[in-house]
């Protein structure tokens, strides 16, 4: 033995093993804010009532919830993210906006976006 503490590799390792805790911990704690934060993204789309549900769902369902964020919140994780090549490349595909046009029926059928204006964005 030597000193205090026994074996220095032990106690080397254990602060390792100890770190190596505390990362994974932070990992997974991530993931189920991120994934609560795509849940919520969710509800959020769909007003009120969605944000409603989504707190409620917390509050009575919370072991769900918590496994629910994990599953939700990996799978985002996996989720490859847009590119800029990509972004660019739809960018470039879009149609340019047109002015609505004056006349009122013309108007109306681009408002309603009929024929020829069903694709202007």
């Amino acid at each position: 033995m030597s000193g205090e503490f026994g074996n220095p590799w032990l106690v080397i390792g254990l602060v390792i093993m100890g770190l190596l805790a505390v990362w994974l911990v932070l990992s997974l704690l991530s993931l189920g804010v991120l994934g609560a934060i795509v849940i919520f993204a969710f509800a959020a789309a769909q007003g009120f009532v969605g944000i409603i549900s989504f707190v409620a769902a917390w509050v009575f369902l919370f072991p769900v919830m918590a496994i629910a964020s994990f599953i939700v919140g990996f799978i985002a994780w996996l989720a490859e993210p847009p590119s800029e090549e990509r972004i660019t490349k739809r960018q470039d595909v879009r149609p340019t906006k047109r002015k609505p046009p004056t006349d009122p029926h013309e108007r109306k059928k681009w408002a309603n976006r009929l024929p020829p204006y069903e694709n202007d964005y």
